[in-house]
């Protein structure tokens, strides 16, 4: 799950982190999804174990330091208390798609977080097949979303500088240091050859913050106890289903 910011107000990094900073992630998890959320700092998974980069360190929530980085990037309080810079104000719409409970409180805590800073964060839910129409024509400045990852790693349809080739490239973020880094990890047969290249590509997106990562889903699955020969599996829930077995005498109980 993550947050993303229109780039006419955050394209200098640093005030991207500003924004990351102000946002309390562990309040997020602690008040919906408690044992079930991670803290996430990029868009490999912690379940990637050989991919994943252990070594950084999450933005922790400090709305001190997003002051000081927002100050320095001439960011000053209005009569309003509204920040400005050069006569525009700090000021956007976050959108998000309806029926989803938990990115409504999620935003609801992000937008009290901004204007404890300054910033003035309105929110609009649109009907989902809205919202994403909006989000594939990049009509949106700032959005909440998430995405499932598969086992392979190719985030260039992500991330890609060539915009016209990075379908989900909402963000319009381009790195040509990321788009070689995709390249190189890809042309390694053996992925634990790639592990270099990938570690490099999460310190560029953890210090770039393209977007503020919100949290991990660490999602259940139940089966059905009539259901014969299952097997849990990264891959998903079905990953075995042409070996399951139907036993109609089984307690019909979950």
């Amino acid at each position: 799950m993550h947050l993303a910011r229109p780039w006419a107000l955050f394209g200098s990094a640093q005030v991207r982190l500003a924004l990351t900073t102000a946002i309390d992630r562990e309040s997020i998890i602690d008040g919906y999804l408690k044992s079930y959320g991670v803290l996430c700092n990029t868009d490999i998974s912690p379940s990637l174990k050989w991919a994943y980069n252990s070594a950084i360190n999450a933005h922790q929530f400090d709305p001190a330091k997003a002051t000081a980085l927002l100050k320095a990037e001439g960011w000053q309080p209005g009569p309003d208390g509204i920040l400005r810079k050069n006569g525009r104000k700090f000021s956007f719409v976050l959108y998000t798609n309806s029926g989803n409970a938990r990115r409504n409180y999620a935003s609801v805590i992000i937008q009290q977080n901004l204007k404890a800073i300054g910033i003035d964060c309105k929110l609009d839910v649109q009907e989902s097949n809205v919202f994403f129409e909006n989000l594939q024509s990049r009509k949106l400045d700032a959005w909440m979303a998430g995405w499932s990852i598969g086992l392979e790693i190719d985030p260039l349809d992500v991330w890609g500088s060539d915009l016209k080739k990075s379908r989900f490239n909402f963000t319009g973020y381009q790195n040509q240091r990321i788009d070689e880094l995709c390249d190189l990890a890809k042309q390694k047969m053996d992925p634990l050859e790639a592990k270099t290249y990938w570690m490099e590509y999460q310190e560029i997106l953890h210090r770039d913050q393209p977007v503020t990562f919100l949290y991990w889903i660490r999602e259940t699955q139940g089966f059905n106890k009539r259901i014969q020969g299952e097997v849990l599996n990264i891959s998903g829930t079905f990953f075995n289903i042409d070996d399951w077995t139907l036993n109609p005498s089984a307690n019909v109980a979950l």
